[in-house]
């Protein structure tokens, strides 16, 4: 469903029927310098909503960040995004990140959407700490007044590590967002990512 992640598919009921779709890429890692193609539209949500909808209690967690260039178009149609911000792949602006929850509502037939994350929020300001950071308090006021968002957060690869923000930078910024509410933070662990259970 996303390149260059692991997708784990838990059937709830009915007979073991699978559709697999190939790579949007052929090279998913290779960075993206060449003009893109574009896509056809992604069947994923197509095929969740359905499940999702027999499945009420089911939780289920989207993104905002990355698009693809299909998506990019209809954000550009909508006036979310210009041309430009388009061709980048990516955005945690106000508009986009508004206009891609109600999207993703619409999309996976759900009213209220269990848990948001910014997808990767460095690339919004590449090298500039002060101006990503302005960018995801901007974008984490949007997810706090939206109302049908139950809880939200960022998932990120790399920017602990690059230290593009901190944990306690985080926290600041959802505080400032909510006017002071408690928050969680849920570190990414796996096989290649050890840091949060080895650090100090």
């Amino acid at each position: 469903m996303f390149a260059g992640t692991t997708t784990i598919i838990v059937q709830l009921d009915g007979a073991k029927r699978w559709r697999i779709y190939g790579a949007t890429r052929p090279f998913p890692l290779r960075s993206r310098t060449r003009a893109r193609r574009p896509p056809t539209r992604s069947p994923c949500q197509d095929l969740l909503a359905p499940a999702l909808t027999a499945h009420p209690a089911l939780r289920i967690a989207t993104k905002a960040g990355y698009f693809t260039a299909a998506t990019g178009a209809d954000a550009v149609n909508a006036g979310v995004l210009t041309q430009d911000h388009a061709m980048a792949g990516h955005s945690v602006a106000p508009d986009y990140v508004r206009w891609q929850m109600g999207r993703s509502r619409e999309q996976l037939g759900r009213e209220r959407l269990d848990l948001v994350l910014l997808h990767t929020p460095e690339p919004a300001h590449p090298g500039d700490r002060p101006a990503l950071h302005r960018a995801m308090l901007e974008a984490f006021v949007v997810l706090e007044e939206a109302g049908h968002v139950a809880g939200y957060g960022i998932a990120t690869w790399a920017g602990l590590e690059e230290e593009s923000f901190t944990v306690g930078e985080l926290l600041a910024l959802a505080a400032e967002a909510t006017g002071g509410r408690h928050h969680a933070v849920q570190l990414l662990v796996s096989l290649v990512m050890m840091a949060p259970i080895v650090g100090p």
